[in-house]
């Protein structure tokens, strides 16, 4: 075995090698790494499903959009329809006096037609036309589950020149018989007397009949 060499004395010793900060600290950059992989890797997971989510999100409001629009459409043809059924149930050409028509809730019969009435009421307390009065009677049922009202002032009559004619304010000497207003209970009846003042030589034609601004009916009255 040889023997080791002696250190020569007064030699200055080489200077150790200093190691980089990420050598000297080797379980802080492990740290690090992976936590600036498990950024890039978010980002990246975050910028692939973006794209899609937006486009299932836009799909999603398109879709509940086309059905709005296709329930309202529904609904709006199904109203029309309604509507449509309704106007149906009376034909103009053949409801006249004495056969019902409906009305809403109402179904309502012209009973009599009386024309030239000069005066109305009695010798104390009457009036008499300005041209001729013309009545009509009536009677209505309501077919409905509420009570409704049938106003008067809403029925016109048309003579045979086309012209139309509203409901005269001398009904009130028509006493009881007068259909003011009347408020009609499911299932009851009530009868009347329309009033109309024309001129002397108009000629009855039709009565059109409304109520609620919405039932419309027709009666011919000749």
């Amino acid at each position: 075995m040889s023997a080791s060499t002696p250190p020569v004395y007064g030699a200055v010793p080489a200077p150790e090698q200093k190691k980089n900060w990420f050598a000297r600290h080797k379980l802080l950059t492990a740290l690090l790494v992976i936590v600036v992989l498990a950024i890039v890797g978010t980002a990246l997971s975050k910028q692939s499903d973006g794209k899609p989510a937006a486009t299932s999100s836009s799909q999603a409001a398109d879709s509940a959009a086309s059905g709005n629009a296709a329930e309202g459409a529904d609904k709006k043809a199904e109203a029309e329809g309604d509507k449509g059924d309704k106007k149906d149930k009376n034909d103009d050409a053949t409801v006249g006096i004495g056969t019902p028509v409906v009305l809403g809730d109402f179904e309502v019969t012209v009973t009599n037609v009386e024309k030239g009435v000069s005066h109305i009421g009695n010798d104390v307390l009457g009036k008499d036309a300005t041209g001729q009065y013309v009545i009509v009677d009536v009677t209505v049922k309501n077919t409905g589950k509420e009570a409704a009202g049938f106003a008067e002032s809403e029925q016109k009559l048309v003579d045979t020149e086309g012209r139309q004619h509203s409901v005269s304010g001398d009904s009130l000497y028509l006493g009881d018989a007068s259909m003011i207003y009347e408020k009609v209970n499911p299932g009851n009846t009530v009868t009347g007397k329309l009033l109309y003042d024309v001129p002397a030589d108009a000629v009855p034609a039709k009565l059109e009949l409304e109520t609620g601004w919405i039932h419309n009916a027709t009666v011919n009255l000749q």
